[in-house]
């Protein structure tokens, strides 16, 4: 959106409401208008010698992002540092190396350094000393380390909507709801952090006239309002015994009710472990942690839409080709690294030394990456509206005997199901009504 009003005045805007380490509020100015491009800097946390989440950065400490006038909900992100996460994988690679790692703090972007190994953007670069990751400390002058999020990432609803009168929305607050699992927001859980306060920037029209004019334009939207719903798949901890690689398919049906009569386009499933302490080692949070999609072993995954499946086969999507396809036709192509999304790299074996050691990242104790396998999503659309949604989840579980870590196969998974939900507005003069479409 360009703006060429001579009377445009960024306002920066401390809380109005402040929860320490919980949430924050900001409530705009009545009778005036602001363009709907509402940021918010100095994102983040606060404590000494850790790092953020490679896949969220300063997005992991996001629980939930709302719009409000007054107690009427427009617009709201749930499991919003989840869903952010993804949506860092969905810009281009040079994208992500060049400009949003020095916004978000995340490690999405990948180069290939001089051992022929993926390395997070160019780590040869030793005037960055790898700060962009590093957390904040309570130091004056380390808000340089803090990020930056563009709301309409968060709610679609500001990207269809190029105006906000607070003549209209005359109690309008934006409220950023705060996480506080510290698993879930650094890469090392040892040490409590704290939140800095945000602070909320928006653009004031100032000009009376052009303030009216854009008033008289602002008729409604329509937008994809992003919801989410979980189906859990139970753990088989004892497969056919505890004997090494002992294995049995599972299958789960579950119904989905979250999107009932709506309209719904675009979906993504992440599957992520239940017990999210199962991420941490020793105080370290392995790979993407909490927020990883993991990858399961002969997974097949079916959806029923009013009675029809939506995929051909009776096990619909059955192999990782498929899946990748779908993903690339419905969200474009995933920024991740080679083999993140796939069960393991060429034939390795998560129990046994790697083979393969080049064009991929660095090994882990000889084994492959504790990323491989981590960005795993399923993607779709359904462009209808929902009456019965029913999905059939499969996977094969595997027994192994050495430890915790490599039961991600028959452990408690949930699936987060996000899905772009079709809304509206309608305005009349002082008055309008959200509904969905």
């Amino acid at each position: 959106m360009s703006l060429y009003s001579g009377a445009i005045v960024s306002d920066l805007i401390d809380p109005t409401t402040s929860v320490a380490n919980k949430l924050v509020e900001f409530k705009l100015n009545p009778n005036t208008g602001y363009y709907s491009n509402l940021r918010v800097v100095n994102v983040g946390a606060k404590v000494a010698a850790k790092g953020y989440n490679p896949l969220c950065g300063v997005y992991g400490i996001l629980r939930a992002v709302y719009l409000y006038d007054g107690r009427r909900e427009l617009d709201s992100l749930r499991e919003a540092n989840r869903y952010l996460g993804f949506s860092n994988l969905l810009y281009k690679n040079e994208v992500n190396v060049s400009q949003r790692h020095k916004l978000t703090k995340s490690g999405v972007g990948y180069m290939i350094d001089d051992s022929k190994h993926i390395k997070q953007r160019d780590t040869r670069d030793k005037s960055n000393s790898n700060n962009d990751e590093t957390v904040a400390t309570s130091n004056e002058g380390d808000e340089s380390r803090l990020g930056y999020l563009d709301l309409r990432q968060a709610l679609p609803l500001l990207e269809n909507m190029a105006f906000l009168s607070t003549n209209t929305f005359k109690n309008l607050r934006v409220v950023l709801e705060f996480e506080t699992d510290r698993a879930k927001v650094l890469n090392n859980n040892a040490a409590a952090f704290t939140v800095p306060a945000p602070i909320l920037i928006a653009d004031e029209e100032q000009d009376a006239g052009r303030r009216m004019a854009m008033e008289k334009q602002m008729n409604g939207a329509v937008w994809n309002c992003i919801e989410h719903d979980i189906v859990q798949v139970p753990g088989q901890l004892s497969v056919n015994g505890d004997s090494d690689t002992r294995s049995s398919e599972q299958s789960v049906t579950k119904k989905v009710d979250g999107f009932q009569n709506k309209n719904v386009s675009r979906v993504v499933v992440m599957k992520a472990r239940a017990d999210a302490d199962k991420y941490v080692v020793t105080n370290n949070v392995s790979g993407f942690g909490a927020y990883s999609s993991e990858a399961m072993h002969k997974e097949k995954f079916q959806v029923t839409l009013n009675n029809k499946t939506l995929f051909s086969g009776a096990d619909g999507i059955d192999n990782e080709g498929h899946k990748a396809y779908l993903m690339a036709m419905t969200f474009g192509n995933v920024n991740v690294a080679p083999y993140d999304n796939l069960e393991c790299v060429g034939s390795d074996s998560p129990i046994a030394n790697s083979v393969h050691k080049t064009g991929v990242r660095p090994l882990n104790a000889n084994k492959q990456a504790r990323e491989t396998g981590q960005l795993n999503y399923i993607g779709f659309s359904i462009e209808d509206r929902v009456q019965d949604l029913q999905v059939a989840y499969k996977r094969t579980n595997v027994k192994y005997n050495n430890g915790t870590l490599n039961q991600k196969l028959n452990a408690p998974l949930n699936l987060h199901i996000f899905a772009e939900v079709r809304k509206q507005i309608v305005i009349s003069g002082d008055n309008y009504q959200v509904t969905y479409a």
